[in-house]
């Protein structure tokens, strides 16, 4: 699920389209061929739906509950024929499982200095906050993510005022998408989802989602 900062509500979905377009040309020039995606997008199906075809493939719904991208698991157990311009001559094939596994990999290191230079503020909090969640750490918030990043806390607050967000709203935000995740794709029982979201009580549990979502949870599983 595309997360953007610092993006106008008029120029999201453009960006969302730009982005997963990107992403389709991207994985063909490495692959050599056309990997089968499907994506989903909380827009209304569109006039031009042929464009979106001819950019993105067949397999497209709208009206969603969140804008996503998604490969199936037997495209990535697929080998990859290296075009000739790679410089990966060590081996003649590669695996996309191989390289989605490592990159989540080192997406789990936990904060740290070197992965906080790779991302922008508001990536590297929005991991944070993920991380803590699964971690379900307590007292996990504003002053030790301040304290992490060696800032004070009005420091923190400004530099993420000027990326027009807040701690409070990449929270939301964090805790939205992994509702998201949890009920709609993988559709799991709240009692799982709540304790994937650090939540212990299921009452609260299902007050939150509907905060988030607008949605309860057996809504977000159909």
């Amino acid at each position: 699920m595309p997360q953007f900062t610092g993006v106008s509500s008029k120029q999201l979905q453009f960006s969302i389209e730009m982005a997963f377009a990107s992403v389709v040309a991207l994985m063909k020039s490495i692959a050599n061929k056309r990997i089968r995606l499907s994506f989903s997008f909380t827009e209304s199906r569109p006039r031009n739906i042929a464009d979106y075809e001819t950019h993105l493939g067949l397999k497209l719904s709208f009206n969603r509950a969140f804008n996503s991208i998604c490969i199936e698991k037997d495209v990535l157990r697929q080998p990859l024929e290296l075009t000739a311009q790679s410089d990966c001559s060590a081996e003649s094939h590669v695996s996309l499982e191989g390289v989605v596994s490592n990159s989540a990999t080192q997406t789990k290191e936990g904060a740290s200095i070197e992965l906080q230079n790779r991302l922008s503020l508001p990536d590297f909090v929005r991991r944070y906050v993920y991380a803590s969640s699964n971690a379900q750490a307590a007292n996990i918030g504003l002053p030790e993510l301040a304290e992490t990043l060696n800032v004070s806390v009005a420091t923190l607050k400004r530099k993420l005022k000027e990326y027009g967000t807040s701690y409070r709203a990449l929270c939301e935000e964090v805790q939205r998408n992994h509702a998201l995740l949890l009920l709609s794709v993988h559709k799991v029982s709240n009692e799982t989802a709540a304790n994937a979201m650090g939540i212990n009580d299921l009452p609260n549990f299902r007050r939150t989602v509907k905060r988030l979502t607008g949605k309860t949870p057996s809504e977000l599983r159909i």
